[in-house]
């Protein structure tokens, strides 16, 4: 694990609603993982699933309930660690329309990060040629507002916003949820040269299994604040095990496995009234009796793959 250098380690999540009887659910169970340099993870989920709570876990906008996460060695919530830790660790929204101010300009907009983080030192134009060169955008957008631009190129100004302060840890969620085929493929390959090029470890938050073929090393499979089957790409996705990964694999053309289709049955359960055992029995076609009542723990089944299901072991 030394050589590791993120460590999410135990992360449970709880949020509570209700204004006059307050209701406590559970959003993350005993998250864990780790991820080295030069890799991407990718997570994946149905909606609700609590991908985007881990996110916001890992960039510090959110404190767990219980664990800790260790970013090249110091943990991220000691207030001494913060600040270098939030530096080096930046996200890239899923809606780049909202995070852009519609009243400033691409130049302004590229410039607002070296600005905030105090860069700016009469370096500007050599600050925008980087940021332009990093979203392969023209220098002609520079005189535009948001409003004047292609959803693709918000999106690479808005990865161009985060890439160009240099972080060694890239979040992206959903970061080309909203964009066409062809637009999609040239946003993750900017994703993915930055990556493989200059050592960064990307965090693929997605439900688009295409992208984490093309982008994943690794792959984090979540189901109701869980995560139900964890490893290598090639593994999970050529030989899925837990029967939640293979419904999700199985439901996309050209990426069905080369075990049984799996279709489930129903809605997630509702986060108030959780099920007993394993919170997937009531919607896996596969399940037995035990199921109903014996909570399952991820096991490892082979090198670099494990498994939250009795029925794989």
């Amino acid at each position: 694990m030394n050589n590791q250098v993120l460590q999410v380690a135990g992360i449970d999540k709880f949020f509570s609603t209700g204004l006059i009887r307050k209701i406590r659910t559970q959003a993350l169970k005993g998250i864990s993982f780790s991820l080295n340099k030069g890799k991407c993870l990718a997570v994946v989920g149905e909606s609700g699933s609590g991908k985007s709570t881990l996110g916001r876990i890992i960039l510090g906008m959110e404190k767990p309930s219980a664990g800790n996460i260790f970013f090249k060695g110091k943990n991220i919530f000691n207030s001494r660690n913060s600040k270098s830790c939030r530096k080096a660790i930046q996200m890239i929204p899923q809606d780049a329309t909202a995070s852009l101010n519609p009243t400033m300009k691409v130049r302004e907009l590229l410039l607002e990060p070296f600005m905030i983080t105090k860069q700016l030192n009469g370096n500007s134009n050599k600050l925008l040629e980087e940021s332009l060169e990093i979203g392969k955008l023209t220098s002609d957008l520079l005189s535009r507002f948001p409003h004047e631009l292609s959803g693709g190129q918000r999106q690479r100004i808005a990865i161009a916003r985060t890439l160009c302060l240099k972080p060694s840890l890239i979040i992206a969620d959903e970061p080309a949820a909203s964009l066409d085929r062809s637009i999609q493929a040239h946003v993750l390959t900017i994703l993915k040269d930055k990556v493989e090029k200059e050592s960064k470890l990307l965090i693929l938050i997605t439900h688009d299994l295409r992208s984490v073929r093309l982008m994943a090393h690794q792959i984090a499979v979540m189901y109701y604040g869980c995560i139900v089957e964890y490893g290598s790409a090639e593994k999970i996705l050529n030989h899925p095990c837990h029967p939640y990964t293979i419904a999700l694999i199985s439901s996309v053309p050209g990426l069905r496995p080369r075990s049984e289709r799996i279709r489930l049955k129903g809605e997630p359960p509702s986060p108030i009234n959780p099920p007993t055992g394993c919170t997937l029995h009531p919607r896996c076609p596969v399940a037995v009796k035990s199921c109903e009542k014996n909570t399952q723990t991820l096991q490892k089944i082979e090198n670099d793959h494990w498994v939250r299901c009795s029925l794989s072991n």
